[in-house]
């Protein structure tokens, strides 16, 4: 048995496959497998497994085109590691990713590490000027220990922005065996990445956080999660049809296309499923609103008719209680006024990059900010969890007061 499964499932993305590939062949630890999951491609991606000449990767291949979840599901059948992650096909890891995470897995008791990441906007992104350029989050090269309990309310909230899923972190085959045996499969639901998060956090009670950038999301003209955020051609009209039967919404009081919406739907699924796990959790509904009318903006600003929908969001609040009406004003008026422009992005280019993986052996070695050094100390100072809440308040507070003075 290997250390590490790496398990990636794909379908018909050759060309980044490749570069998923090169990255995970990079590593500096040695015992671990590559686990190639073809969900019935059409391309060249049987091709682009068995070039690589590795006896480290393993290609496997579905009968027939599947759906995301079961796809996935495919996937973990066959993997064989202690620990499973996953590696999008059109993202990458660091050299040192698996070499890092052993270290950490062997000083300390928990069976699940996270890590943090960042996102390469590559040649093919819709925007030009964000293209081959990376966003990079605030990171302290700490190593915390948080609460799941904590970050279920996050996610339960709509208000995490860091959560462990299968394609930042690494989960023991323990806790999967575990989920299965309860749900009949790993991946509960529409969004694999999603359901493995909350379902590995439902039966951890801890798990420790690496805040260095050990993995790089790949934004592309075709990579459904950042696509379907911003436009509403092909990706997002595909990503409907394979919603199936969970399109319905029938779980959320607003029943329109954006990710908020089917993220709830989704917890609310998963709650059905995990009834005893998550029954302290709560869909925080003023947010679920604020968060919607939020997507609808970015969708107008880049061109779309929202207006149909607006006047859905509309009505549909006008049936919720007075309170929750006057919470949704009062947090929307806040969200005007901390801003809403996207920071810029890091232009590679001077850099003479202009690759995934090229970018993610950058970040593996780049130096903490002011801002990270900062939020390294509240860590120290508060602990984990309680130092990234004060953290983050602080952040807020200098976001507001910057946008006052400017």
């Amino acid at each position: 048995m290997a250390r590490f499964s790496i398990v990636i499932p794909t379908r018909n993305r050759a060309n980044l496959l490749a570069l998923a590939l090169r990255s995970a062949l990079a590593q500096t630890y040695g015992d671990y497998e590559i686990l190639v999951s073809d969900n019935a491609s059409t391309d060249q991606t049987a091709t682009v497994a068995s070039v690589t000449g590795s006896d480290r990767v393993r290609y496997v291949r579905t009968q027939r085109p599947l759906s995301m979840p079961d796809s996935w599901e495919f996937a973990l059948g066959h993997a064989r590691g202690e620990y499973i992650s996953y590696l999008c096909d059109d993202d990458a890891i660091a050299p040192g990713t698996l070499r890092i995470v052993d270290r950490v897995l062997r000083s300390s008791d928990s069976n699940l590490v996270m890590w943090a990441g960042a996102t390469y906007y590559d040649q093919s992104w819709p925007e030009p000027g964000r293209r081959n350029t990376v966003d990079v989050p605030t990171f302290t090269g700490r190593v915390v220990r948080m609460d799941s309990e904590s970050k279920l309310r996050e996610i339960y909230g709509l208000r995490s922005a860091r959560t462990p899923m299968l394609v930042n972190s690494v989960c023991h085959a323990s806790i999967v065996e575990e989920v299965k045996r309860k749900a009949g499969r790993f991946f509960v639901g529409y969004s694999p990445d999603f359901a493995a998060g909350v379902a590995m956090l439902a039966h951890a009670r801890s798990f420790v956080f690496v805040d260095t950038i050990l993995s790089v999301g790949g934004a592309t003209r075709v990579s459904t999660g950042m696509m379907v955020r911003q436009t509403r051609g092909e990706v997002f009209e595909q990503t409907m049809r394979d919603l199936g039967d969970f399109a319905d919404l029938r779980r959320v009081p607003l029943r329109i296309d954006v990710q908020t919406a089917h993220l709830a739907n989704h917890f609310l699924l998963l709650k059905d499923t995990f009834p005893e796990e998550l029954r302290p959790y709560e869909i925080d509904w003023v947010q679920f609103f604020v968060n919607c009318r939020r997507e609808l903006d970015i969708y107008a600003r880049n061109g779309y008719d929202v207006s149909t929908e607006r006047e859905a969001w509309r009505v549909a609040l006008e049936t919720e209680p007075a309170s929750v009406r006057a919470a949704v004003e009062g947090r929307m008026a806040r969200v005007a006024e901390d801003g809403a422009s996207r920071k810029p992005a890091f232009a590679l280019g001077p850099l003479g990059i202009d690759n995934i993986v090229d970018c993610a052996r950058y970040l593996e070695t780049s130096q903490r900010t002011a801002k990270g050094i900062i939020k390294g100390t509240l860590l120290s100072i508060f602990g984990g969890q309680r130092g990234t809440d004060v953290a983050r308040a602080l952040g807020s507070l200098v976001a507001r007061a910057r946008d006052r003075i400017g």
